[in-house]
């Protein structure tokens, strides 16, 4: 927060920044005034949106925005996501430092909590996580970039083992010119790319447990979602990794996939009428 406290106060130059602001191991943008960033790669200027920016936080790539073409309230609030982002690093890491070491736990969550710190730890990402990663990102961009009336929030490590919940979709009331009483929706997600029958009913009792009992978030529902998405993680990512553009490796999954992935989550709070139009919405954008 003092980190973040710090930066802010340097919002306000609009100078160029002198070499020793700037820093080598992130990606330079630029903007023109208004909402458009865009990347020099090699010879290539490539647009960038603010939701893109966003969800590389989740790959690990950084940027830095330029002072002079780059408005004031993008700068600032990439600011505020990446120390977000560095926070919930941080309560992850504390979170399964102490459960994994608790001795009140029964071993299986001991264990869940003790692989999600070795991942933390720069440990190897098992293929579901990375699936779920791009399976959220995929839609966190498409909300911010054309301002959908829904947002995706990640979930804690203790909301992971505990709540059974990877992410949650919440649907938000936009008001258009007039104003409109705020109504929200939210929907928590348990996604699995295992198919196996028995995995599925495993999770579907602890899904159930966890409705028995409540969970710590406000949820309308706890829902589990199942896509078979095996052997396209690997594929997509040795694909992204080739030049690592803006964004993040769901860019490289097929259409139709990327398409079943927006109705299949988004079933969850929308109509199949709702959905279609919001999907004709942003098919041309992807």
């Amino acid at each position: 927060m003092l980190w973040l406290k710090e930066e802010i106060k340097k919002l306000e130059s609009t100078e160029p920044l002198t070499e020793d602001e700037i820093e080598p191991r992130k990606r330079w943008l630029t903007g023109d005034g208004e909402k458009q960033m865009f990347w020099q790669s090699g010879d290539k200027k490539i647009a960038v949106t603010f939701g893109q920016i966003m969800a590389d936080l989740d790959w690990y790539i950084e940027y830095q925005l330029d002072p002079q073409s780059v408005p004031y309230i993008l700068r600032k609030q990439y600011l505020v996501e990446r120390a977000k982002c560095r926070i919930k690093e941080l309560l992850d890491e504390q979170i399964t430092v102490h459960e994994s070491d608790s001795e009140k736990l029964d071993p299986f969550k001991r264990s869940a909590y003790a692989g999600l710190l070795r991942e933390y730890r720069g440990g190897r990402e098992t293929r579901g996580h990375l699936a779920e990663k791009m399976v959220r990102n995929f839609l966190a961009k498409l909300a911010t970039d054309l301002n959908l009336d829904f947002e995706i929030m990640g979930a804690d490590a203790h909301q992971d083992v505990e709540d059974k919940i990877d992410f949650v979709i919440r649907r938000r009331q936009i008001g258009r010119g007039v104003r409109v009483e705020e109504t929200t929706e939210n929907i928590g997600i348990q996604f699995t790319i295992d198919m196996r029958e028995e995995t599925e009913m495993k999770k579907r009792r602890q899904i159930e447990m966890v409705k028995r009992w409540g969970s710590e978030l406000d949820l309308q529902d706890l829902v589990l979602v199942r896509m078979d998405l095996n052997n396209l993680v690997t594929p997509a990512i040795r694909e992204w990794e080739k030049t690592r553009p803006p964004g993040g490796p769901d860019n490289f999954l097929p259409l139709e996939i990327r398409k079943e992935i927006f109705y299949q989550l988004l079933s969850q709070i929308f109509e199949p009428t709702e959905i279609q139009e919001r999907w004709n919405k942003v098919v041309s954008r992807i």
